[in-house]
């Protein structure tokens, strides 16, 4: 296991137990040691949302993106902030970028790994719950 993945689970399994302020140290040395990993800033993103951060999330999820403009989970991740801080043009298009980027990827292919997260839990979360919040209907 690489120094900056050994620093992330410790970073998740803080957040898991609660331990935002843990949780927060390790990511900063995940992000410190993985400069080309998107991951850890995705994590940082959810962790500062979890404690109402809503400038600290955008801008973590923009990080996670710039390391890697294909990482569906930062999509989603500023599709659900845009959404609750009332700007739903913006999570329209965040989701319209994520699903454009599942298209063709097998159902089966990790979009995080360590959440054990796949294209099709994604395409389905997507068709059943945050697509249909985010047109009214639900």
């Amino acid at each position: 296991m690489s120094a900056w993945h050994a620093a992330y689970t410790l970073a998740r399994r803080s957040a898991d137990q609660g331990r935002l302020d843990d949780a927060r140290a390790y990511c900063w040395e995940a992000i410190a040691r993985a400069h080309i990993a998107p991951e850890p800033h995705y994590l940082m993103a959810t962790l500062c949302e979890a404690t109402g951060d809503h400038a600290g999330a955008l801008s973590n999820f923009r990080k996670a993106l710039y390391v890697d403009p294909e990482f569906v989970p930062a999509y989603l991740g500023l599709a659900s902030l845009h959404r609750r801080t009332g700007q739903a043009n913006l999570a329209h298009r965040d989701v319209a970028r994520a699903r454009r980027l599942l298209e063709g990827r097998p159902a089966d292919e990790l979009v995080l790994a360590a959440e054990g997260l796949t294209v099709g839990h994604v395409r389905r979360a997507l068709d059943r719950g945050l697509a249909p919040r985010l047109n009214g209907n639900g």
